[in-house]
């Protein structure tokens, strides 16, 4: 389950993609400072969701909190959207896992060949390639998930220093700390620096986006402890 939970919060490699989406709206500080925010508005939602599964552990997650918050009224129908929305966004972070898998091979490409050319329909069916290997262990060899999710979070921790040591130790240029940290940037032309850096802000929480998969795991996993069938 640790190993299962840490591949899927996914963070720094989330980064690696979305980055540059940050540094072109809001710069260096504005990634800084989105970073901060957007940790204490996810830790605020994780506590709260947290609370929730300690409460109710259940398989249901969200639409089951949803049904026993809600005024009674209403409360089926808002189960019910909540539950079509689950359903909406566990599909929308297989797609963007995939998207973060071919973009990520479509880096290392160009990075070491300079004759590679990246095209749009390259990250696609690197996409769906990446989704159809995820389908194999999930399927054919589903009993030796443990040892997989194992093997990822070592992979996960070692892969983190072997990105971020090369970059430091490889990086000639330097910038003074006050440029880093008061430097503010608009390229993608927003009407305020304000929304510029609310749009830059997403590559934070992107990154961040995986505390919710954990708590639902662990959700899960505490409905199936108590659960004297399973």
């Amino acid at each position: 389950m640790l190993g299962l939970s840490t591949t899927v919060l996914c963070t720094w490699e989330t980064l690696l993609v979305v980055f540059p989406t940050g540094l072109e709206n809001g710069g260096r500080a504005g990634l800084i400072y989105s970073f901060l925010l957007s940790w204490i508005g996810i830790f605020c939602i994780a506590c709260s969701l947290s609370e929730l599964s300690s409460l109710a552990p259940t398989s249901a997650g969200q639409y089951y909190f949803t049904s026993i918050l809600a005024p009674k009224r209403i409360s089926r129908f808002l189960s019910y959207l909540v539950g079509c929305l689950t359903v909406a966004v566990w599909q929308g972070i297989v797609i963007s896992s995939g998207y973060v898998c071919a973009r990520l091979i479509q880096g290392m490409l160009a990075l070491n060949s300079a004759t590679y050319v990246p095209r749009g329909y390259h990250a696609t069916l690197l996409l769906w390639a990446a989704v159809a290997i995820a389908v194999l262990p999930n399927t054919l060899f589903s009993r030796a998930l443990p040892q997989i999710y194992g093997f990822l979070f070592y992979l996960h921790l070692l892969g983190f220093f072997a990105i971020l040591v090369p970059l430091v130790y490889l990086s000639k240029d330097t910038v003074p700390a006050t440029t880093v940290f008061s430097e503010f940037r608009n390229e993608g032309e927003f009407p305020t620096m304000g929304l510029s850096f609310l749009v830059g802000m997403m590559a934070n929480v992107g990154s961040l986006l995986g505390e919710f998969m954990a708590i639902i795991i662990t959700s899960y996993s505490g409905w199936m402890c108590g659960n004297p069938e399973m």
